[in-house]
Parts: structure tokens; C-alpha cells; sequence
């Protein structure tokens, strides 16, 4: 019997064999954990995907600026346009004082004597009359200044008025205190003639009462009263006297508040037509009446003659 002898191998391919065989198990068991492309690894509750681990984007530097200086803020317009305004009004009070009618004519705007159907020849012509009547002007004070709106200020002024009496001849000084509305007018302030602030054009529907035809036309509003012009026509063959003693005039609605005109006498004479009659309630007023009563009497408890919406 022949006996067949196996040679064992040799150390160092033992060794080789081991280290192939334990690459080949690591390759299997790497390829095996590995999750296929777009599968969504889960763990922890059913269907709860597990967070990825947050990825740290470095944090931008930190530039520290230097503290800019505020700009100086340009003059306020409220303070600039108050002080245009008070150089016009002593610029047309020093041409009163001197007697300088073309020069006062020259500081009154446009808009007020458009208003007043006047023109800058007119006002010269209206001061030197009351010069010649023996008016001065002196001591002027600007008390204060109050932009009213957009286009209008107000200048609080106080000055003495010089006045002759026509019998006597004597001189006497009249204090005044008033409110001298200054209009802006291309680039320039400007004085308004007649202290008139500004107006507005009525359309209101005419009413009859007792043959009298009565038409609201316009009300103006100046610095120290509003004025309604009226157009009346009386149809009747007698004259008719507004402003008796017991009854008032006009009363004047702005929303819950009254106040009533000034106590006046009107005549309206027989067959008559008058297109420019004035109704005044004093002081200064923000806003327009909504709504105007005529001729209310006192002691009785009846309509007034006339009751308007006014309608700007």
C-alpha cells in the first residue's frame, strides 16, 4: 500500500491566505450596511425620519463700523416759512409808516385784489385817501406767527393808528390788534388786502319768502370774521327791514355749534334787486359753516325765514 504524503504549505502563504480572507469578509460586510441611493434611513418611532447631523456653516466675521455722525437737518420749513412771512409784514408796515403807497402796494398779493375787484393802483389810491383824512401808522409789533395752511400764515401784529376827528381836527391813537393773513404767490409772501384768508363759491338754490328771493353767492373767510354774500331781491311793492329787534339775523351751523351773526339793520326797498349783501359772524374760524338760518325770530317758536346746506 502505497501512503501518499501532503506537503503542508508554507508559512508565509498561510499568512496571505488569512489576510485575503479577511479583506473578502470586510468587503461583504461593508457592501452589506451600505442603504441604496435615495432610501430614507429610519430608526426610533415608525415612520419618523431620524435628523441629519446639522452641518456647521462657519459664521460670517463681524465687521464693527465706525459711528457715522448725523447730518446737520436744514433749517425747519415751519420756522423758515414764519420768518419769510414776518419780513414781509414789517417790510409793508414800514412802507405804511413812510408813506411809501407804492411800495405797500407792491407787498399785497394778487389773489387778495382779484377778490376784491381792486387793483395795486387802487390800493395806492385808498391809502393816500385815508392819509389825507389824517391816518398814521407807527409802533408796530410782531406778536407771533401761525402757519394756518399751506398756502396762508397768520401774523399776530400790533401798531397805533393815528386818526383825526373830522369836526375837531384833533388827533387821537387807536390801538390795534390783528391777525395780517400772508399768501404765498410765486415764491413770495405777499399781504392780503383786507385781511381776507380765502372764499368759496356757493351753489346753493334760491328761496321765496313773503315776495323776498334770497340766494346764497359766496362766503369769505378773513382772520377775523366770515362774511356770507347774498343776492336778495325784493318782489313786493313795500320795503322790507331786516335785523329787528326781535329777531336775529343769521345763525350760522358748524356741525353741533352755533354762533350768530352780527346784529345789523338791512332796507330792502320795493322792486328791488341786490347782489352783494353781507351777512358777518365774528371770529376766526378753522372751517366752513355746513349750514345757515335767516331772519329767526326770538319770541316766537316758528321756522326761519330761510334755512341753507351749504355746499362747497
Amino acid at each position: 500500500m502505497v501512503v501518499e504524503t501532503v506537503e503542508p504549505e508554507s508559512e508565509s502563504s498561510m499568512k496571505k491566505s488569512v489576510v485575503i480572507l479577511i479583506l473578502s469578509v470586510f468587503t461583504i460586510l461593508l457592501a452589506a450596511c451600505q442603504a441604496p441611493a435615495g432610501f430614507a434611513v429610519t430608526g426610533g418611532y415608525r415612520g419618523q425620519a431620524t435628523q441629519a447631523e446639522p452641518t456647521l456653516t462657519p459664521q460670517p466675521t463681524l465687521i464693527v463700523l465706525p459711528t457715522r455722525q448725523p447730518t446737520p437737518a436744514p433749517a425747519d420749513a415751519t420756522e423758515t416759512t414764519a420768518a419769510a412771512a414776518e419780513e414781509t409784514a414789517q417790510a409793508y408796515f414800514a412802507a405804511l409808516q413812510g408813506q411809501d403807497f407804492e411800495a405797500a402796494s407792491d407787498q399785497v398779493s394778487e389773489f387778495s385784489l382779484m377778490v376784491a375787484g381792486m387793483t395795486h393802483g387802487d390800493v395806492v389810491n385808498e391809502l393816500t385817501t385815508r392819509k389825507l383824512a389824517g391816518e398814521r401808522w407807527s409802533g408796530l409789533e410782531v406778536q407771533g406767527v401761525q402757519v394756518f395752511d399751506d398756502k396762508t400764515v397768520l401774523v399776530h401784529v400790533t401798531y397805533q393808528l393815528s386818526q383825526k376827528d373830522a369836526e375837531s381836527g384833533e388827533e387821537s391813537r387807536v390801538a390795534q390788534d390783528e391777525l395780517w393773513p400772508l399768501r404765498q404767490e410765486n415764491g413770495r409772501w405777499l399781504y392780503n388786502w383786507g385781511n381776507l384768508i380765502d372764499f368759496r363759491t356757493l351753489d346753493v338754490a334760491e328761496q321765496t319768502t313773503a315776495g323776498m328771493t334770497v340766494r346764497p353767492e359766496q362766503i369769505l373767510r378773513y382772520s377775523d370774521h366770515l362774511r356770507l354774500n347774498l343776492l336778495v331781491q325784493n318782489s313786493t311793492n313795500d320795503p322790507i327791514v331786516w335785523g329787528q329787534v326781535n329777531e336775529v339775523m343769521g345763525k350760522f351751523y358748524f356741525g353741533d355749534e352755533t354762533v350768530e351773526a352780527e346784529p345789523e339793520q338791512l332796507i330792502f326797498d320795493r322792486l328791488r334787486s341786490y347782489p352783494d349783501v353781507g351777512i358777518d359772524v365774528a371770529g376766526l374760524y378753522d372751517r366752513y359753516p355746513d349750514k345757515v338760518d335767516l331772519r329767526q325770530w326770538k319770541n316766537y317758536q316758528v321756522a326761519p325765514w330761510y334755512s341753507f346746506q351749504l355746499e362747497y
